[in-house]
Order: C-alpha cells, then structure tokens, then sequence
C-alpha cells in the first residue's frame, strides 16, 4: 500500500497520513467460509476507505479490493439486530451462528443461523448492514447463491 501512495496512485491521493485499523472484520460466504479480512482506512478519525484481503491463497491475490469511497456500518449494532430478529422470528429455536458475510457482492450483511430445538430445522436470518433491513428466511435463495459462489471460487 506504501507503494501506491508513495507512486501518486490515482485515486489514493487521499491516503497520505491515513492509518489502517489493525483490527480487520472477517466476512464469510453464505455457506460459512471465510471469504475476506476487511481492514477500515482512516484518515482524521474519518473513513476513507477499505481494504480487503483474501482469507484463502486460492483467491488468488492477497489484496482484492481497495475501496475508496466506503459507507461506513456499524457491524456491531447489525449483529444485534440480526440476532433480535432471529430470537423474535424463532423464540424457540437456539442460535447456532452470527457471522458478517457477502452474500450479493458488495452487499454486506449479516446472518444468523437459528436451530429450532423441536424439529432440528435450521433457519436463516439476513439484514443488511448499512440498512438494517431484514433479507428474510430464504433458505432457497440461500443454496442458489452458494451454489453461485462455489462455482466462482472454482473458476
């Protein structure tokens, strides 16, 4: 990144004196494999932008994406709420997992994986992270995007 900056890179003008958080979020495909490390980039406390680095060496390159004019999202407060939905949809089940993941690329959300504790059924619940709006149970949906990504990773 050094490089880039240092070189007047288009686009990144902006970057000089900026400092990356250390800290990345790790977003998973819709199946449960980690997909990316998002690492935040601020400058003045303000964010500028992000970057994401493969979680898997068969990605190819370690940094697939810089992004430069970045929405910023409170993952915390969508975790909550992903979690409050699940718990209201299904007051009987018991929450297996709540992960950020890339489910419609750029779309970031959230899931939560719900077990009903009768049935063994799981359920999935998805909200948009910048939003927070609820993507809904749509399990259906779910299998044709990982099916989807599946077939992306292999190419």
């Amino acid at each position: 990144m050094i490089n880039f900056i240092s070189t007047n890179t288009p686009g990144l003008e902006n970057w000089t004196e900026a400092y990356i958080d250390p800290k990345p979020l790790e977003l998973y495909d819709p199946s449960g494999r980690k997909l990316y490390y998002q690492f935040s980039v601020y400058k003045n406390s303000n964010l500028i932008g992000r970057i994401y680095i493969g979680a898997d060496k068969k990605m190819g390159h370690s940094v697939q994406l810089v992004e430069l004019d970045s929405k910023p999202f409170d993952a915390a407060k969508a975790i909550k709420k992903s979690i409050e939905i699940a718990k209201n949809e299904y007051p009987d089940g018991k929450i297996k997992s709540t992960q950020l993941v890339v489910y419609d690329y750029p779309a970031i959300g959230v899931m939560t994986v719900v077990k009903d504790k009768t049935t063994g059924n799981e359920y999935r619940i998805a909200v948009l992270t910048v939003v927070l709006l609820l993507i809904g149970d749509h399990n259906a949906a779910i299998n044709i995007l990982r099916l989807g990504l599946q077939s992306v990773a292999k190419a």
